[in-house]
């Protein structure tokens, strides 16, 4: 990666965090999804060297399913609209930071295991960097869902033979 690409990777990862902190600094949330979903693709085509220009910049099938994946798995019943105004109608939006950190970290990870590398191959700095990002995010992500309390083991009383 080029000090240049390496440069507007961290722009992408400082903005999505400063929207993520303070969306209503940046519009509605309907106007900061799509900036983020931007932001992603962007996101993408930086970490992937062998990514196509023109192909990128008119496919966004693959960022928008896995969206609305997410959105299907985070949401009972959710219909093809926009998350923020899924949640507003829910009277959830103040959910829409954290649930769309949620879709940021998971893509990260997502893209990253994609674009993974083979066992001859090495990884620059950067996208060593970008790869601690996802590991930490699991592992974040593995704290949260940890439940505070591990239940006992079940113990079942012995049966003699009859």
């Amino acid at each position: 990666m080029s000090p240049g690409e390496s440069r507007l990777l961290q722009f992408v990862e400082a903005r999505l965090e400063s929207m993520l902190c303070r969306p209503a600094a940046w519009g509605s949330l309907e106007s900061v999804e799509d900036q983020i979903l931007q932001l992603l693709e962007l996101r993408r085509f930086v970490l992937d060297p062998r990514a196509d220009p023109q192909v990128s910049a008119s496919n966004t099938q693959p960022l928008m399913r896995r969206y609305t994946r997410y959105i299907s798995c985070v949401l009972p019943e959710a219909t093809a609209a926009p998350l923020s105004l899924q949640l507003t109608a829910r009277g959830r939006a103040e959910e829409f930071s954290a649930l769309m950190r949620q879709f940021v970290q998971r893509d990260l990870t997502e893209v990253v295991a994609e674009l993974g590398v083979s066992g001859e191959e090495t990884l620059p700095a950067d996208r060593l960097e970008v790869t601690a990002r996802v590991l930490e995010g699991l592992g974040h992500a593995v704290r949260v869902r940890r439940p505070q309390e591990v239940p006992t083991a079940l113990k079942f009383p012995d049966r003699k033979a009859s």
